[in-house]
């Protein structure tokens, strides 16, 4: 679990990971890469991101699902520092074998290189 210095682990969220983001155009992925049972109690209702340290313009977002079915996004948005976009994730594809980004960090930060967080918000049981 994350540590309680987590603002969004009060929330009842998880983090499911995190990438710094340079000026360039990039791509990254961020493998949920749990076995199938770690997912059987762990669907996620909507994703969250969020921006640190410096703005981040986010082109677009793809998502793999367990069962292999792959749903992209056209975000094409400025996640502004400090801000989150929530992405809702539909019925029975919430159990997230991957996300993949294609962003780049905006500004310079001079509190160092932009890093974008994702985190889960739990389906409520």
């Amino acid at each position: 679990d994350a540590p309680s210095s987590d603002p969004y682990a009060g929330r009842g969220w998880q983090l499911l990971g995190e990438q710094t983001v340079g000026p360039m155009v990039d791509r990254d992925v961020i493998n949920v890469g749990q076995s199938e049972e770690w997912f059987r109690n762990r669907a996620y209702r909507a994703l969250h991101l969020i921006a640190e340290r410096s703005d981040v313009h986010l082109m677009k977002l793809q998502i793999t699902y367990l069962n292999g079915h792959i749903e992209e996004y056209s975000v094409d948005r400025l996640v502004i520092a400090g801000r989150e976009v929530t992405i809702d994730l539909p019925g029975e594809r919430s159990y997230l074998r991957s996300i993949e980004f294609n962003y780049r960090a905006v500004g310079g930060g001079r509190r160092g290189p932009a890093v974008v967080k994702v985190y889960g918000e739990p389906v409520r049981r």
